[in-house]
């Protein structure tokens, strides 16, 4: 017997919030992950570094702080625009 789901309505707010809290524990694990497996060697400037010296010819150095708040910025709103897909 198949079901319907077009008989459910959707809802924004409930969507919004499950995305949201789905990105900050996606953004949390991301961050535990790379504490167990370095995404790269300890001499090798970050991905976002490079991006903000402008080139990787000179890279700047980002405090850990910042590329974890990176992660819990992004994380939450790419959680919260997915959820808004239909």
């Amino acid at each position: 017997m198949a079901t319907s789901t077009s008989s459910r309505n959707r809802s924004l707010p409930k969507g919004l919030l499950a995305g949201l809290i789905g990105g900050i524990v996606g953004a949390g694990v991301i961050l535990v992950a790379e504490e167990i497996f370095p995404p790269r060697d300890e001499d090798e400037p970050s991905p976002l570094a490079i991006l903000a010296s402008g080139g990787p010819s000179e890279p700047a150095v980002l405090p850990p702080s910042g590329t974890q708040a990176l992660h819990f910025a992004v994380g939450p709103v790419a959680g919260s625009l997915h959820a808004l897909a239909p």
